[in-house]
């Protein structure tokens, strides 16, 4: 008979049905879990295959993370426009899982925590930072206030090297601002203003 169920058998009434009626009464052995436990149990399996697959980290994750630290300690990158707080947790992921945990949404409308507080800290900062001081810096080139080279000069002066992906992105954002900037002038001239990708608005 499978574990966790009883068979009660009876005789007819007054004892003179010779047939026997049985029951089978299903039952939790003792120490078993119960079926919410049971299903907490499978997301707790999924959810630490999801964490192994996180713990992959790419070369371009690493990259990332690394550069995201770098602009922060160097003190190049220390303001991202609020506060960023951080809990510390013994049990928590360490500084570059948080991160990843970070990237992927998991703290959403939730203070992040981690036992490597400081360095989740400083990581999202860096990130954060990045992509709001991108935007004023390339304003100022538009503007031809400054270079994109003087920029880049300062990070290699720290020992630092912006990812290829940054760099791409920061590119794109620059030539939409040259572009936006040269839309307006060709129009406040009147001229004929060809759509981006055509050619033609080559001022710089």
């Amino acid at each position: 008979m499978p574990v966790g169920e009883h068979l009660d058998c009876h005789s007819g009434v007054g004892g003179f049905e010779p047939r026997r009626h049985c029951k089978i009464f299903k039952y939790e052995p003792l120490g078993s879990h119960t079926k919410l436990e049971r299903i907490q149990s499978s997301k707790k399996r999924v959810g630490s295959r999801n964490d192994r697959n996180l713990k992959k980290y790419s070369e371009k994750f690493n990259k990332m993370f690394d550069f995201y630290l770098k602009v922060y300690r160097s003190g190049l990158i220390t303001f991202c426009g609020g506060i960023v707080q951080v809990d510390f947790d013994v049990n928590g992921s360490d500084g570059k899982f948080g991160f990843r945990e970070f990237d992927n949404g998991r703290f959403k409308n939730k203070i992040p925590t981690s036992r490597h507080p400081n360095i989740l800290k400083s990581v999202i900062i860096g990130k954060k930072g990045w992509g709001l001081w991108v935007k004023e810096w390339t304003e100022g080139i538009v503007e031809c206030s400054f270079t994109k080279k003087e920029f880049v000069e300062e990070f290699k002066s720290r020992g630092i090297e912006i990812p290829e992906p940054l760099m791409k992105e920061w590119d794109n954002l620059i030539e939409r601002g040259k572009y936006q900037r040269n839309l307006k002038y060709l129009e406040s001239l009147g001229s004929h203003v060809p759509r981006q990708g055509e050619g033609g608005l080559h001022l710089s």
